[in-house]
């Protein structure tokens, strides 16, 4: 495994009780997230509940990423966008006859 330094969003509620916002309950204690785990819309949401109900500080941190050699097969809608041919599907399980039990 390697290690990789991403952008990140340091999130904590101003509240004993906590705050849900974007998804998720953010308790009084410090929670990084990378930032590529939330939306557009979450992280303008959690911008405007800055100096509100969340304290929202802009950091980074470092996040295990696997080595290339060992990395996990494309998906297949990786593989498509590349241009390869998806995999074949099984087909539909076939309906059983009206009034066949």
């Amino acid at each position: 495994m390697g290690i990789k330094q991403v952008q990140a969003l340091a999130i904590a509620a101003t509240s004993e009780k906590g705050f849900r916002r974007a998804g998720r309950f953010w308790g009084p204690g410090t929670q990084k997230v990378p930032v590529g785990e939330f939306t557009e819309a979450q992280l303008a949401a959690l911008r405007d509940e800055a100096g509100k109900g969340l304290v929202v500080v802009d950091t980074t941190m470092e996040i295990e990423v696997p080595d290339a050699a060992k990395a996990p097969a494309e998906s297949p809608a990786a593989a498509s966008a590349a241009g390869a041919a998806p995999p074949a599907e099984d087909p539909a399980p076939a309906k059983p006859a009206k009034g066949s039990k």
